[in-house]
C-alpha cells in the first residue's frame, strides 16, 4: 500500500478545504480515482502529480519525492490454503523483508480481489490450493499485472516443470527458511527495481558512453595530427570532438551520481549542462554542411534559421529550473518528464529537420561519401528525438549520438583520404610531366648531337668514296653502305624518344668505325668483346664516345690507335667499357666544355637511371664506363 503518498495527499486536500469530489473536478478525473490515490492502492503518474501540485499549491518536487518513496515499498502477496503454514510463512517473510507490505490469504478469490486494488510486486503461491490450482492463480495475477513476480511454494519439487510454463520467477520447497527466502529474492528472474538503473541497462549505458568518449578522444587525436586537412576543417573537428568529449564526461558523471545521494540542484545543473552540450553539435553540423557545399556562412538563411531555433532551445533550457513542467528531479537522482518536456525538444527537432532537408537539397553538391555521412549523422538522431516526444528513448538517443559521431569521424577520414588521393594524383602528374620534359630534353640533345656531325668527317668520307670508285670500286661500295647505315642510324636516333636495344647502338657504332677504318686503314684498330647485349640504353650513348676517342686519340706520329669496346654484366647493372690508347683525357682541364660527354651523362640519368664515368688507363689512354641498371634489361 502506498500509505506515505496517500496520507500526504489526504492532508494537503483537507488543508486546502477540498472534498474528494471537488479535487476530482479540478483535475478532470472521477472521484473513484482520487479515492484510490488516498487509499494507497494506486499512484498517479508524473503528469498528474504536476497537476496535483498546481491545484494544491505545493512544491511538485516534494510530491514526486513522496510518491517515489511510497513506490519503493515492496508489496508481497502470500497464498496458502493451510492456515498454520500461512501464519508461519508470514513470520518468515516479515523477517526476510522487514520494509515490505505483506498480505496473506487462504483462498485464491481473496488474493485476486486484493490484487485488483493493490499493486502486487511479488506473489508467493502454493501450487495445490484445495480444489484450486496455484498455476491458474498465477495466470490470473499476471493478467491483472504482468509485472508481478511469482514464486511457487510446494512440498513436491516435481511440480517445478509445470510451474515454469506459467512464466514464474522462482520456485521454493516447503518449509520456508529465512536463508531460502533471502536467496530466492536475490535470484528472481525479474529483479525488483529499487529506484536505480538495472545492472544490465547500466552496463549498456556505460558501454555507449565509453564508446562516445573513445570516439571523441580518437577524433581529437586524429584531427590534430593528420597533416593534410585544411585549417577550417581542422578547427571545426577539434571543436566538434571537444564538445562531444565534454558531453560524454557529463553523461558519465551523471551515471556515477545515480549511486550516491546528491542534492537535486546538482542534478539539475548537470542535466542542463549535458543537454546544452548534446545540442551544440547540431548547429555545428549545419556549418560544416554549408562549408562542404562552398556556401557563405554569413549569408546562409539555413544557418540563421538553425541558430534561431537553437537560441529558443537555449532559452527554454535555462528556464527549466524556474518553470514547472519540463523536468522534475527525484530525490534518488532520477528525473520525471513533465508535460512541457515535448516543448523543450521541439526546437532541437526543428534544427535536425532543417539540417536533414538542407543535406537532401544540396545532395548534388556533396560527394557520395559526404552525403551518406550526413544522413547517418542526422537521420537516427532526428528519428530518436521525435520518438522521445512521446516516450523516454534516452538509450536509443545515446546510440544515435554515437552513430552521429562515427559519421562525422568518417567525414574526417574520407576528407583526408580524398586529399591524399589528390596529392598522389598531383605527384603522379608532376612525375609524368617531368618524365615527358626529360624525354623532350634528351631528344633535343640527341638532335643537337646529330646536327653537330663534323663537316670535316663527312667531307673526308665523301672524298674517300670518290677516290675508291676508281681505285677499288668494291671497297667504295662497302664504304658507301657503311656510311649510309651510319647516317640512317643517326636520323633514327633523332626520331626516337625512348631507350633502344644495345645491339642497335652497337650496329651504329660499327658502321661509324667501318667508315673511319676505310680512311685511316691500319692506323685504326678496333677490338670488340661484347658477350652481353640484352639491355637497353638511350640512343647515341656509345657512338659519340667512340667518335670522341677517334677524334682526340688519332695521332699519325704516335702509331696506330687501338680502341677496345667491351660489355659485361654485374649484379645490378650492365657495363659498357670503351678504352683507347690515345694521349689520354685530362679530368682537371676545364677549358674545354666537353659538351658531348655532358649530354650523354644527362640523358643516361634521365632516361634509364644510368651513369657515365671517365678514368685514365694505367698503360695510357682513356677509359669510359657506362653503367645501365638491369631494370632496363630486355
Amino acid at each position: 500500500m502506498n500509505t506515505l503518498f496517500a496520507d500526504t495527499l489526504r492532508k494537503l486536500r483537507m488543508k486546502k478545504g477540498l472534498t474528494q469530489n471537488q479535487l476530482a473536478d479540478l483535475l478532470f478525473v472521477n472521484r473513484a480515482t482520487v479515492t484510490k490515490w488516498e487509499s494507497g492502492s494506486r499512484l498517479p503518474d508524473a503528469a498528474m502529480i504536476t497537476r496535483l501540485a498546481r491545484v494544491l499549491e505545493v512544491d511538485v518536487g516534494m510530491l514526486l519525492s513522496t510518491a517515489a518513496k511510497s513506490d519503493e515499498l515492496l508489496n508481497i502477496l502470500l497464498v496458502d490454503d493451510n492456515k498454520a503454514i500461512l501464519s508461519y510463512n508470514l513470520l518468515i517473510l516479515e523477517e526476510a523483508a522487514p520494509n515490505a507490505m505483506i498480505a496473506g490469504f487462504n483462498w485464491p478469490r481473496e488474493a485476486i480481489e486484493y490484487a485488483k486494488v493493490n499493486r502486487t510486486d511479488l506473489a508467493i503461491l502454493d501450487i495445490e490450493l484445495g480444489t484450486a490450482s496455484g498455476l491458474d492463480l498465477c495466470r490470473a495475477l499476471l493478467e491483472i499485472n504482468p509485472c508481478t513476480k511469482v514464486v511457487y511454494l510446494t512440498a513436491y519439487p516435481e511440480y517445478s516443470l509445470n510451474a515454469w510454463d506459467t512464466d514464474a520467477s522462482g520456485f521454493m520447497v516447503k518449509p520456508l527458511t529465512l536463508e531460502g527466502v533471502r536467496r530466492q529474492l536475490k535470484k528472481l528472474r525479474y529483479p525488483f527495481s529499487m529506484g536505480g538503473v538495472n545492472g544490465g541497462i547500466s552496463s549498456f549505458f556505460y558501454f555507449i558512453t565509453g564508446a562516445a568518449l573513445l570516439l571523441s578522444v580518437l577524433g581529437l587525436w586524429f584531427t590534430a595530427l593528420i597533416p593534410g586537412i585544411n585549417h577550417w576543417s581542422k578547427r571545426f573537428f577539434i571543436g566538434y570532438y571537444f564538445v562531444l568529449l565534454l558531453s560524454s564526461v557529463c553523461v558519465l558523471i551523471e551515471m556515477i551520481l545515480h549511486d550516491y545521494p546528491v542534492p537535486s540542484v546538482s542534478i539539475y545543473c548537470l542535466q542542463l549542462l549535458e543537454s546544452l552540450l548534446l545540442s551544440l553539435p547540431m548547429p555545428m553540423q549545419t556549418a560544416y554542411l554549408l562549408h562542404c557545399c562552398g556556401e557563405s556562412l554569413r549569408a546562409s538563411k539555413l544557418l540563421r534559421a538553425v541558430i534561431g531555433l537553437w537560441a529558443v532551445f537555449f532559452v527554454l533550457l535555462v528556464s527549466v529550473p524556474f518553470i514547472d513542467g519540463f523536468i522534475y528531479i527525484r530525490s534518488e537522482t532520477q528525473y520525471y518528464r513533465g508535460p512541457l518536456h515535448p516543448l523543450l525538444l521541439s526546437p532541437i527537432i526543428g534544427v535536425l529537420l532543417l539540417n536533414f532537408a538542407g543535406a537532401l537539397r544540396r545532395r548534388a553538391r556533396l560527394s557520395r561519401k559526404a552525403f551518406l555521412s550526413f544522413m547517418v549523422a542526422l537521420a537516427p538522431m532526428t528519428i530518436t528525438l521525435i520518438v522521445n516526444l512521446f516516450a523516454d528513448a534516452v538509450p536509443i538517443f545515446d546510440i544515435s549520438y554515437v552513430l552521429s559521431a562515427l559519421a562525422m569521424y568518417s567525414l574526417v577520414l574520407s576528407d583526408q583520404i580524398e586529399q591524399d588521393r589528390r596529392r598522389q594524383q598531383e605527384i603522379v602528374r608532376q612525375q609524368t610531366e617531368i618524365a615527358r620534359q626529360q624525354r623532350e630534353i634528351a631528344h633535343e640533345r640527341a638532335s643537337v648531337m646529330v646536327l653537330q656531325m663534323r663537316p670535316h668527317f663527312i667531307y673526308n668520307t665523301l672524298m674517300t668514296i670518290h677516290s675508291l670508285c676508281r681505285l677499288d670500286p668494291r671497297k667504295a661500295q662497302q664504304i658507301t653502305m657503311d656510311f649510309t647505315n651510319y647516317l640512317r642510324k643517326n636520323f633514327n636516333a633523332v626520331a626516337s624518344d625512348s631507350v633502344i636495344p644495345f645491339s642497335t647502338e652497337l650496329e651504329h657504332t660499327c658502321a661509324y668505325l667501318a667508315v673511319e677504318q676505310a680512311q685511316y686503314d691500319d692506323m685504326l684498330v678496333v677490338e670488340y668483346d661484347t658477350p652481353f647485349i640484352h639491355f637497353r640504353l638511350p640512343p647515341l650513348s656509345l657512338q659519340p664516345i667512340v667518335e670522341n676517342a677517334v677524334k682526340y686519340g688519332m695521332n699519325p706520329y704516335s702509331g696506330p690507335l687501338h680502341i677496345f669496346i667491351r660489355t659485361r654484366r654485374t649484379d645490378s647493372a650492365a657495363e659498357i667499357l670503351v678504352e683507347d690508347t690515345g694521349p689520354g683525357f685530362d679530368l682537371n682541364d676545364e677549358s674545354k666544355p666537353h659538351t658531348t660527354l655532358t649530354n650523354i651523362r644527362q640523358r643516361l640519368e634521365m632516361m634509364c637511371g644510368g651513369a657515365l664515368e671517365i678514368t685514365s688507363r694505367e698503360a695510357g689512354g682513356t677509359r669510359v664506363t657506362i653503367r645501365v641498371p638491369l631494370k632496363n634489361e630486355e
